[in-house]
């Protein structure tokens, strides 16, 4: 009980200076060197391309599908009206 106590009272102590989430965030975020960082940066700009280029890729698909039937409701309309 009084270990509970203690650990509940350095949590309130802690967050009371705002030092918390720092402590949380360096214990989380493993240590990357400089240029494992800017790596990293460049890969995770790559992907949001990426994940924007798939994202317009669905975009025309869809708009290609759309347009595929509309010319194939006009061509069953021309042929059965001859």
């Amino acid at each position: 009980m009084i270990y509970f106590l203690v650990s509940v009272g350095a949590v309130l102590v802690l967050s009371l200076f705002g030092m918390l989430p720092g402590i949380i965030s360096t214990v989380k975020r493993p240590v990357i060197s400089t240029d494992g960082q800017k790596r990293l940066d460049e890969l995770e700009k790559k992907l949001h391309e990426l994940e924007q280029l798939h994202h317009e890729g669905d975009q025309r698909i869809k708009q290609l599908e759309t347009n595929n039937e509309f010319l194939n409701r006009l061509l069953e309309d021309k042929s059965g009206r001859r």
